[in-house]
């Protein structure tokens, strides 16, 4: 017999045994609690080991199509991913990485695309999410492309399917970082319409100002300017005032303005 027929005739042995035993398990079963939660037991573990596994070796960017279209139908707009998305769950801080994230506005807007952004990173941490809180480590945004629109009748294309008169929460955030962005704003109730840049960074810059937002535009019909300067976005948190300094001009109408906002995003953000 050749080595080969060897281990054919000792696994078929080592299958039969393992057969007639299980045969003989369910032939002489009787039900106990015990051996249904020993079972139980068994089948969840191998499912979460199972789990575990899948997500560990897991090609994230085969994902791209399927979250851009649960968030496209969620939303009511068109969301996709045309770079790479990376994902780093096993760890204490979990990080996701998108390129090239795109995000359309609702059908109401002449102009289809309401965000391009380059790339993104997000951090979380793990232990505060079973305790149900979203803690951001940070958020970074590098040349976000963004068109904020209100139409003469107050919908924003912003809000999703539904439009909601809540703010939205913020959730806590310890360093937003916003590189090289550009913003436009289009608001028919208010006669706005800007232009404008759009950086954040960790240490004061030009100016002595980590926060800056400076562009141009029209108010009322009037020629109108803006520059608005403050520290940098750490510890982003609803509960916490953003202190700034603001220089603005619409017409012959000059203020130059210290204040501060609430982290939370709506139509009416608290300013003092």
């Amino acid at each position: 017999m050749s080595l080969s027929d060897h281990h054919k005739s000792r696994f078929a042995d080592l299958w039969t045994t393992a057969r007639e035993r299980v045969v003989a398990d369910f032939r002489d079963f009787h039900f106990t609690w015990r051996g249904f939660w020993r079972w139980t037991g068994i089948v969840v573990s191998a499912v979460l080991v199972a789990a575990v596994v899948t997500l560990y070796f897991l090609d994230w960017n085969q994902m791209r199509g399927p979250i851009g279209r649960y968030l496209s139908s969620h939303y009511g707009r068109e969301v996709r991913i045309d770079g790479d998305l990376k994902v780093k769950l096993f760890s204490w801080q979990p990080r996701i990485d998108v390129e090239r994230l795109y995000i359309g506005n609702p059908n109401w807007v002449a102009t289809p695309q309401g965000a391009n952004i380059r790339y993104a990173r997000v951090e979380l941490r793990l232990l505060p999410l079973f305790r149900g809180d979203l803690i951001l480590p940070l958020v970074q945004i590098d040349r976000p492309d963004v068109l904020v629109v209100r139409d003469a009748e107050g919908r924003t294309n912003w809000d999703g399917r539904q439009q909601s008169k809540e703010a939205w929460k913020l959730p806590p955030i310890r360093r937003f970082l916003i590189n090289q962005g550009h913003l436009v704003i289009e608001d028919a109730v208010r006669k706005l319409r800007f232009t404008g840049t759009i950086n954040s960074s960790e240490e004061a810059g030009g100016r002595n100002a980590a926060f800056t937002l400076e562009g141009d535009g029209t108010l009322n019909g009037n020629v109108f300017t803006a520059d608005v300067r403050g520290g940098p976005l750490l510890n982003v948190d609803e509960s916490r005032p953003y202190e700034f300094n603001a220089a603005l001009q619409a017409g012959q109408t000059h203020v130059d303005a210290r204040g501060s906002i609430t982290a939370k995003i709506d139509d009416h953000a608290t300013v003092q």
